[in-house]
């Protein structure tokens, strides 16, 4: 009797160890693909917050093309060119108004745009506000890829220097990274973009959706406020489904 109660209680004691065993090696094999879930989410983070970091300077290519057109001081009305006058002859032009501008240059360092818009118009009260209709602006990046903003309507404050995008915003580099929003503020003094609108930014392999979002350019620095939401595409292991 003695001896079985001794070989239960053995047996019990390996089962015990055993389990313990077992646990121990699944808390490893968790540690290991949090680790590894972490690492390539983190990648794929920091690869989608560099990307969308390009968002202030391509909106900065598109205020050159608004001082191209109303530079200081010019007082005379703003024409189209002669080969949209017959596409527009039941257009009523008012002053300072141009259709489908166009404008195509290089910025600081050296990366080709192109900005265009189906209308211009140059405020008759504040001659320091510009208006734009279906603003749409694309910069090649150094390394190739573009980048493509498009709006339905945009405002230029030349006395403030900020920037206002209104109406399905969207941001989309060719590399599958996407952040739209309802609007975006820019203000160039202190190089900083944000919306107090909900935010939907994409790539290959991560969604975020929040209620706003703060870009600052000299900080390097992409900041989506709350409550927001964090979603891997691919279900990375051992990151608790976030």
């Amino acid at each position: 009797m003695i001896g079985e109660m001794e070989t239960d209680k053995r047996d019990r004691g390996r089962q015990s160890f055993a389990k313990k065993q077992a646990a121990e090696r699944i808390e490893r094999l968790s540690r290991r693909e949090s680790t590894a879930g972490q690492r390539a989410y983190g990648a794929s983070y920091t690869k989608f917050v560099r990307t969308m970091r390009l968002v202030l300077p391509l909106i900065a290519a598109g205020i050159v093309m608004v001082l191209f057109l109303w530079p200081g001081g010019r007082e005379e009305a703003i024409m189209p060119v002669q080969e949209n006058e017959a596409r527009f002859k039941d257009h009523k032009i008012v002053k300072n108004e141009l259709l489908n501008p166009e404008f195509e240059s290089t910025d600081k360092k050296n990366r080709p745009y192109k900005i265009r818009a189906d209308r211009a118009v140059q405020g008759e009260q504040n001659e320091d506000l510009i208006m734009l209709e279906k603003p749409v602006g694309v910069m090649t990046m150094e390394n190739g890829s573009t980048l493509q903003v498009t709006s339905k309507a945009g405002a230029y404050r030349r006395d403030t220097e900020r920037f206002f995008l209104t109406g399905d915003v969207d941001f989309i580099h060719d590399d599958g990274y996407r952040l739209r929003s309802a609007e975006t503020h820019i203000d160039f003094r202190k190089k900083i973009a944000w919306t107090e609108k909900e935010v939907t930014a994409s790539g290959p392999d991560v969604t975020i959706l929040a209620m706003g979002m703060k870009a600052d350019n000299e900080k390097g620095e992409l900041v989506f406020t709350g409550p927001a939401k964090l979603v891997l595409d691919k279900g990375l292991g051992g990151l608790g489904g976030l």
